[in-house]
């Protein structure tokens, strides 16, 4: 497995799909009223959460069963698909029959069938996050590159024809981006298990395993997640007003837009350190945390100066109101670069308790501070909410790794010229691929 092959395909295809995730975040708030845009971020949160409640672990595990413990992939993909499409079929049957107390409550009174449109992309959120973490096992992180170069691009073009070509409103929205879900995943699947081949046979203690390692990542992951959307449903909630969680949703956009790289960064980093030692995993996590300073700190300075003209000249001018809380929340973007490489560390070696405690104790920080400031101080409220729980998650998981592990605090701020080594090299590969080959002298 090379890392940094994979580092380099991940960042491309970040790089790529960037753009046109801004192009679409912009078409949809130019196109879409701010109540809609807003039940739009409410409908997205919703799928996103009920899909990593009810996936126990399931990708992470399957990743630790490929790189750590050497299981069969066909079977491996084989019991990915057996519980996922038990599991989501329970799960659809439930949210149905709590359809009109999740739309009322959680939703900001979004119509049925929008609800049953975005419930209907539950399962295929849950089998593309399955079938992506067994090719990222596999070494095959090009699928997933694709698969998330084409979601972008679909969802720009359902965006597109829904609302700019056909005059349609948030409900066409909503049908065609499922249909874009749909086809796109059945793609994801048919491709890795071409590579992985596929066999229903459960093996119960095959079974019992990885629900053990899943189980034990799934407080973490879900706690990280709730994190992340629980703040819009308190909005929504707390304000009673749908324009305020699309200033929010724009806000949160950006900052999402900008931890795309360390997100990067930890997604190609855990296969890796699923197959080290504890020690050498140690070293490679230390120096990957330097690197994510390296990246997002001079990505923070240059959107401290753009953002308050950028926002409302991209967005409209409504979304001035989204200014205050994308600077509130741009801190954090610095810190998740180090946090995600740590916390990828304790789940590569095995060693759950610091992120479930953290991610439990800053899940509840979070909450407590929405609840407390956002009847106060509304959106700028939950922003602040956010950093604080950011800044804990940071500071409590970088302290446990410097207390397990040989690595100092100077080791993970200091830049060295080591880090940029593998950079270099690569680059040299890249512009000796693309160079000209010299025709050979005459003998």
């Amino acid at each position: 497995m090379s890392f940094f092959r994979n580092l380099a395909g991940v960042l491309l295809t970040t790089a790529v799909i960037a753009p046109v995730g801004m192009a679409t975040s912009i078409l949809l708030a130019r196109y879409l009223s701010t109540d809609d845009r807003g039940l739009y971020a409410l409908a997205l949160s919703f799928a996103t959460l009920t899909t990593m409640f009810f996936q126990l672990g399931w990708p992470t595990a399957s990743i630790f069963r490929l790189r750590g413990a050497g299981s069969d992939p066909a079977e491996v993909s084989g019991a990915a698909f057996l519980f996922f499409a038990s599991t989501f079929g329970v799960v659809v049957v439930v949210a149905i029959a709590l359809e009109p107390l999740l739309r009322d409550r959680l939703l900001g009174g979004l119509p049925a069938i929008g609800f049953f449109l975005v419930l209907a992309t539950v399962p295929f959120r849950g089998f593309a996050n399955a079938f992506g973490a067994i090719a990222r096992g596999i070494d095959r992180f090009r699928y997933e590159n694709w698969y998330a170069f084409a979601l972008q691009v679909g969802s720009l073009g359902a965006v597109v024809g829904a609302l700019v070509l056909h005059p349609g409103g948030l409900i066409e929205l909503l049908a065609a981006m499922t249909g874009v879900y749909v086809l796109l995943v059945v793609g994801l699947i048919v491709a890795v298990v071409r590579q992985t081949g596929f066999r229903l046979r459960v093996r119960p203690r095959e079974m019992q395993r990885s629900f053990r390692f899943g189980l034990k990542t799934y407080a973490m992951t879900l706690s990280a997640r709730t994190q992340e959307r629980a703040d819009f449903f308190l909005l929504a909630w707390l304000l009673e007003d749908p324009s305020q969680v699309a200033y929010f949703a724009i806000a949160k956009g950006g900052i999402q837009l900008v931890k795309l790289l360390p997100n990067a960064l930890g997604k190609v980093a855990y296969p890796q350190l699923a197959g080290l030692g504890v020690d050498e995993a140690a070293h490679f996590a230390c120096g990957l945390a330097r690197q994510g300073i390296l990246f997002m700190v001079p990505a923070a300075l240059v959107l401290l100066v753009l953002a308050p003209w950028l926002l409302p000249t991209v967005y409209g001018e409504p979304y001035a109101a989204s200014i205050v809380p994308f600077l509130i929340m741009l801190p954090s973007v610095v810190l998740n670069g180090t946090e995600r490489v740590l916390a990828r560390f304790f789940t590569g070696t095995n060693q759950h308790k610091p992120n479930v405690i953290t991610r439990a104790i800053s899940l509840l920080v979070n909450v407590v501070l929405n609840l407390l400031w956002i009847p106060s101080y509304g959106i700028a409220g939950s922003a602040a909410a956010l950093l604080v729980s950011s800044v804990f998650d940071a500071v409590i998981l970088t302290g446990v790794f410097l207390w397990m592990t040989d690595c100092r605090l100077l080791d993970l701020l200091r830049l060295r010229g080591e880090d940029f080594e593998p950079y270099r090299r690569q680059l040299e590969r890249i512009s000796g691929r693309l160079r000209p080959t010299a025709s050979r002298a005459p003998r």
